[in-house]
């Protein structure tokens, strides 16, 4: 057998679990652990230094059936996760320098996991906003928090930590977070817009500089105290004044605090699986139901844009946006 790694996994009677070198034909002995037979009464097992005919003794026969049980056994625990692993929460990381803040009010918070193991960043925590204080922030580099409502007390608490020199990534950021964003809210909303990333400085290279789309809803500032890297545009070629993602320096510390506008996970997933409003809709006029009808906006009874630009169609707009994550 191969384990992941692609190095082939022996075993034996013995007890023996090797890995061989396929290229030098050399074999590295990972395991070396005597079997016990699982039998009562054993007595005088014949050496089973290899494969021989099974005895007629009843004992001797269940005696080498188990330890052939037992070495494939740990054969499999080589080549096969164990169903610890197998079962470790997705939706949790490995620990590290970045917290990921979630809330049970919104099932796309925990979807941050998945874009930073997606972008490489594989040193992080999740925590739910309940159980975070002063004490669990001291812990951390960066803070990404899920767009949820906060208290004012827990505002208190990000704004301390990030004045001390923490890094914070807020997701469609809570209207008291404002202040620490270097934003002023205008009241509005801009919902299924676009948004422009400024690819002219190093936050925004190697993104894509055409006009993107997001899905959702986008709560629209005027920039006050902090830089815009992103703008929100009402249509491929329309911008507005308002921001898609700023950046603030705050403190002597080094914090700093960015904002997206929207919300970067339920866009993501929605560019990718379409419209859920559509998910039931027989709306491209070919029965049954597929997956394109999600994103199939010329229904003959429903006329709709489609529910990804056809003019960016050759943008992989949602990896873009993902991409996003990294400025």
């Amino acid at each position: 057998m191969f384990n992941p790694l692609g190095k082939l996994i022996t075993g034996n009677e013995r007890g023996e679990v090797s890995e061989l070198d396929i290229e030098t034909d050399q074999t590295k002995q990972i395991i070396n652990v005597p079997l016990q037979p699982q039998v009562s009464n054993f007595e005088a097992l014949p050496a089973l230094t290899s494969i021989k005919p099974i005895s007629d003794n009843a004992v001797a026969k269940t005696a080498q059936a188990n330890i052939l049980l037992n070495v494939l056994n740990r054969v499999l625990d080589w080549v096969i996760p164990s169903a610890e692993a197998a079962l470790a929460d997705p939706n949790q990381g490995p620990g590290g320098p970045i917290l990921i803040v979630t809330t049970a009010s919104d099932p796309f918070g925990k979807y941050y996991a998945e874009i930073l193991r997606t972008e490489g960043f594989n040193e992080f925590a999740v925590a739910d906003i309940s159980t975070v204080s002063a004490a669990t922030l001291s812990a951390y580099d960066m803070v990404i928090l899920a767009r949820m409502t906060l208290t004012s007390a827990q505002v208190t608490t990000l704004t301390t930590w990030v004045t001390a020199g923490g890094h914070l990534i807020a997701m469609r950021p809570d209207a008291q977070m404002a202040g620490l964003m270097g934003v002023t809210a205008s009241g509005t909303t801009l919902a299924d817009g676009y948004l422009s990333v400024d690819t002219s400085r190093s936050p925004g290279n190697g993104i894509a500089s055409q006009a993107l789309q997001f899905h959702g809803v986008a709560d629209r500032y005027t920039v006050s105290t902090a830089s815009s890297l992103a703008t929100l545009y009402t249509n491929a070629t329309t911008a507005t004044t308002s921001p898609a993602v700023t950046l603030r320096s705050v403190g002597a510390n080094g914090g700093q605090a960015a904002a997206f506008t929207y919300d970067l996970a339920s866009s993501i997933v929605y560019t990718r699986q379409g419209n859920p409003a559509w998910a039931i809709q027989e709306r491209d006029g070919f029965a049954p139901i597929r997956s394109d009808d999600k994103f199939y906006g010329n229904a003959s009874w429903d006329p709709q844009p489609d529910w990804v630009d056809p003019t960016n169609i050759a943008i992989p707009q949602a990896d873009e946006q993902q991409g996003c994550s990294r400025i």
